[in-house]
């Protein structure tokens, strides 16, 4: 598939594989924390393992990488759905941005106490998601790492896809 297809059609991809049971913001916002944190343990983790002289190569770490990724860019397919965002639109738009710093976005808004920031959100599901701060983390993220967005969602997809036809979309751990 060529990467203007991968954009345009991985939304609708990505949320085939979206449980019903899933479709609903405390999921969105405890999954995209949960994924972003992964994301962002795997690349300070790694930094660290080689100052201490056992880490991994740089193109384990970015095999590592993608697949965290694909994690966050699934969460931001899901916010688009449920908000009636466009992904394409959001990750063209953050290809043309200036560059944030990439650890800096979701950090700041993250609440210490989950649950109760959870319980907090209104009954009509109405929270000022950060669309682009999501998307940014995605597109830095791959230039730091030398990666393309298409191929960071194509490799998505077809995790999603095995996992599916092994009937493991729900479950525990990267290599289910």
């Amino acid at each position: 598939m060529n990467s203007e297809d991968i954009l345009k059609t991985y939304q609708k991809r990505a949320m085939e594989t979206c449980l019903p049971s899933s479709k609903n913001i405390k999921y969105l916002i405890a999954g995209a924390g949960s994924e972003t944190f992964e994301l962002l343990a795997k690349i300070y983790g790694n930094y660290a393992k080689e100052i201490r002289g056992d880490g991994k190569t740089p193109e384990e770490t970015a095999t590592q990488i993608k697949g965290e990724l694909g994690d966050v860019a699934w969460f931001l397919a899901l916010a688009c759905e449920l908000f009636g965002e466009n992904f394409e639109s959001r990750i063209r738009a953050a290809l043309e941005r200036q560059p944030k710093p990439p650890f800096s976005l979701l950090i700041e808004k993250v609440p210490l106490d989950v649950r109760e920031f959870l319980d907090s959100i209104p009954a009509d599901n109405f929270i000022d998601y950060p669309f682009d701060d999501q998307a940014s983390l995605l597109v830095e993220v791959c230039k730091i790492y030398g990666l393309e967005i298409e191929e960071v969602l194509e490799s998505n997809l077809d995790k999603l896809a095995k996992r599916r036809a092994e009937n493991k979309i729900c479950g525990d751990g990267d290599n289910r």
